[in-house]
Parts: structure tokens; sequence; C-alpha cells
């Protein structure tokens, strides 16, 4: 399981945490129950679960992250957080922040977005902050095999709300929350999950 934890001390504080979680919330029967869970640990919020959505199933999701030729990120903060789990997979990331430039009209996390989707196929998305790189999922979605989207600030409700219509597999949720802990905590226990299963 990945937690995100690198001590031992820091090992046993993150289980106390999530087996608190598990009494409360019971323990996962499937991949959206996992998620729950995950994303409740990591926020501490218990209603995150109402808002999450998983399309079109979780059989398409998974088969996503199995597909996975390289995962694409919007900023560094997401990449350090499943930097064991994309070792488990024995893939790599790209950061779309870094990769990116001024363009006119875009920002340099989506113009980054768009040059790695631009240039492979089989790509699975996690987007922890920037919804301009969430909206080039959209734009491109031919190569990407699965997307966790969990952008936060303005246009991120709506591009949430767009990526249910894309036709890819997607999880996300439904509201104005979101940042690194939530798409860290979703990509670690989907890896998790397609390994495991």
């Amino acid at each position: 399981m990945t937690l995100g934890e690198r001590t031992e001390r820091g090992r046993r504080i993150a289980e106390r945490s999530l087996d608190r979680w598990t009494e409360r919330l019971g323990e996962p029967k499937d991949l959206e129950d996992l998620l729950a869970l995950r994303l409740t640990h990591a926020t501490w919020d218990p209603f995150i679960a109402e808002t999450l959505r998983v399309v079109p199933s979780e059989r398409e999701v998974v088969r996503g992250i199995r597909r996975a030729e390289l995962v694409a990120v919007d900023v560094r903060m997401v990449a350090a957080g499943i930097r064991r789990s994309l070792d488990r997979l024995g893939l790599e990331a790209r950061v779309a922040s870094e990769e990116g430039a001024e363009s006119g009209g875009d920002t340099v996390t989506g113009d980054g977005m768009r040059r790695i989707l631009e240039e492979h196929e089989n790509v699975a998305v996690v987007v922890g902050n920037a919804p301009t790189a969430a909206e080039k999922v959209g734009e491109y979605r031919d190569s990407v095999s699965v997307a966790l989207l969990f952008p936060v600030g303005l246009g991120s409700v709506e591009v949430k709300f767009e990526g249910l219509d894309w036709g890819i597999p997607l999880v996300t949720n439904l509201s104005v929350r979101g940042g690194t802990p939530l798409a860290v905590a979703a990509f670690n226990a989907l890896v998790d999950y397609a390994l495991e299963s």
C-alpha cells in the first residue's frame, strides 16, 4: 500500500489514521470504495466521497492505468507524491509545468500538457492543481488512457463536469475541492487496486 510515508514512525501514523477511517467507512469492496477511503484519509473530509466520480466504469479505469505507457502530471509536487507507484508500474512521469513555455492565450502548465499529449499515446494524466492542464485532456483525449483530475481554482469545477462527457476513463470529484493530496491519493489507490486485483 502506498500512503506516502517514508519512515517507520510515519508508516505507523498513516496506518493508524487509515484504520480510523476504515472503521468509520467500512472495508473497501471495490475501486470506488477504496478511492473514497483514501481521499477521505488524505483530506480528513468524510464528505469527499459524495462528490467522487469514476466513469465510465471501474473496469475501464483499471484498464486505462494498465494500458498506460507514460504518466503526465501538472506539477512536480504530484510527481513526488506518486513516485513509488510509478516505480511499481515501471513508468516515468513527465511534468507539464516544466515542459511548457509561455504562449499566447495559455499557461505554461497548459502548454506543457499539450506538448506531452501531442507527443505520446496511452498517457495516464494526473492533475492536482492546474485547470488548464486538465482542459488539455479533453482536447487530446485520444492520447489519454486514463485521467485523474483534481484541479483547483478558476475553471476547475467546469472542467471536472466537462470531463464526464469526454468518453475516457476518468476519476474526479465534482466540487471546488482539489489539489495535490487528492490527486496523489487517487493515483496511488488506483495503482494499488490495479496491481492487487
